[in-house]
C-alpha cells in the first residue's frame, strides 16, 4: 500500500511522534517520525524531533545528523541549534558546543566560574597603594 502524499497527515505523524517521545516510547516514535519525513521530507521540525528522540536513546551521532538536516531546511533555528549544542556537549565536543552556545547568546555556568576565577587572580587596581 502506497503512502498518500498528504502534508496534513505528515503533521499528524509528527504530533504522534512527539507524544510517543514524551511518554518515552522512543523506538515507536522514531518509526512515526520516519513516516512523517517520508510524507514531508523538507519539514525541519520532523528531523529536529527525531534527533531529540535519538539523543534520548544516546544515539548522539544519528541525532547530530538529523539536527544538521533540520538546519538545512530551517537555518539558524534556535531550538535545533540548542539541541545540537547539547548533544555535542554530551559527546564531550565542548569547543563545538560552546561556539553554538555563543551564537545563541548562552553563557554556560562553567564560563561564569572561569571568569570569576580569572577575576580573583587579577589584582584589583583600585586597592593598590598609591
Amino acid at each position: 500500500m502506497a503512502i498518500k502524499q498528504d502534508p496534513n497527515r505528515a503533521e499528524a505523524y509528527g504530533a504522534k511522534g512527539s507524544i510517543l517521545t514524551t511518554t518515552k516510547k522512543y523506538q515507536e516514535a522514531l518509526k512515526v517520525y520516519d513516516m512523517a519525513i517520508k510524507l514531508k521530507p523538507d519539514h525541519a521540525e520532523f528531523y529536529k524531533d527525531k534527533g531529540y528522540t535519538l539523543s534520548k536513546l544516546k544515539d548522539h551521532q544519528e541525532a547530530l545528523k538529523n539536527y544538521d538536516v533540520a538546519l538545512i531546511y530551517k537555518p539558524n533555528d534556535k531550538d535545533t541549534l540548542y539541541l545540537k549544542a547539547s548533544t555535542l556537549r554530551d559527546l564531550c565536543r565542548t569547543k563545538e558546543a560552546k561556539e553554538i552556545y555563543d551564537q545563541l547568546g548562552i553563557v554556560l555556568i562553567e564560563d561564569y566560574t572561569k571568569k570569576a576565577e580569572e577575576k580573583k587572580k587579577k589584582p584589583d587596581s583600585s586597592s593598590a597603594p598609591s
